[in-house]
């Protein structure tokens, strides 16, 4: 992973729910019955820290850990995109983790996600959550925050789960601009038409998807997009390194395919952001 770095972004479009800067996170957050050591941790890509926490109780399958926003509106974000960025080291037994935002924990929305190992950033559409509770969330009134971490069975623990900035952009082109992490790279040999680079490459299978895409060809190969009906994209070895982005078609990337001769050599390197 490369160091992150900032740019500037149009501050109109971004409005951070929590940094997890503070010095005294065991005073604001409250814990599940199985959760225990919520501190802070220098091991961070934003801010000054990052959020810790373990589950290391056998009691319940999830870690919750929450904490009261003060009644925030943040209506004029209501159909925004919602970012967490997090850090799992062994992702082996946990089965999702879960943003959740509302008035308390019987009324709210959740945003529920596959587990990722290392630095990720989860990314979903605020007007489109997995679950609603209650009456859900009201936009113009979020007075709760909470994170849950699902593991397999009660028995499952994990500690120092990092957890690092919660944010809403109206227009994810300026999240991607905030920093650049590489996150899954492969080098590989791709003979045959339509190759399904998450079928063949074990370690693209644990980056569901990216909004960025780096390929670097020794031929010429063409590249489809999420389907193997997609326009193809015809990349030299001249263009080489060729970048994708979401904005560049609309969608967040999901899989490569990928049609070469033998003895190509392509080096693919995805990230969340761009």
């Amino acid at each position: 992973m490369t160091a992150p770095h900032r740019n500037i972004v149009d501050i109109s479009k971004k409005r951070d729910i929590e940094n997890f800067n503070s010095e005294t996170p065991s005073l604001e957050w409250t814990g599940s019955t199985d959760v225990s050591n919520i501190q802070v941790s220098t091991t961070h890509l934003e801010g000054k820290y990052s959020l810790s926490f373990d589950k290391d109780g056998t009691t319940t399958t999830s870690g919750t850990v929450s904490k009261t926003l003060g009644n925030r509106n943040y209506s004029s974000f209501a159909r925004a995109w919602l970012t967490l960025t997090m850090n799992i080291t062994s992702i082996t037994n946990i089965a999702s983790v879960k943003i959740i935002l509302g008035a308390d924990a019987s009324n709210n929305n959740e945003y529920s996600f596959d587990p990722v190992a290392g630095w990720y950033d989860c990314i979903a559409k605020l007007d489109d959550p997995t679950t609603v509770n209650g009456t859900g969330c009201n936009w113009a009134d979020v007075d709760y925050l909470a994170i849950t971490v699902t593991f397999d069975s009660t028995s499952d623990t994990e500690a120092a789960m990092l957890f690092d900035n919660l944010s809403m952009y109206s227009d994810l082109s300026d999240f991607n601009t905030v920093n650049y992490n590489k996150y899954d790279s492969n080098s590989a040999s791709h003979s045959g038409t339509n190759v399904d680079f998450k079928a063949t490459h074990g370690g693209f299978t644990n980056l569901p998807v990216s909004t960025f895409v780096e390929i670097t060809t020794d031929a010429t190969i063409t590249v489809r997009i999420n389907l193997v009906t997609a326009d193809p994209i015809t990349i030299t070895a001249a263009q080489s390194p060729y970048k994708i982005t979401w904005s560049d078609y609309g969608m967040l990337i999901s899989n490569l395919y990928i049609t070469g001769t033998a003895g190509v050599t392509v080096f693919n390197t995805f990230s969340t952001k761009k």
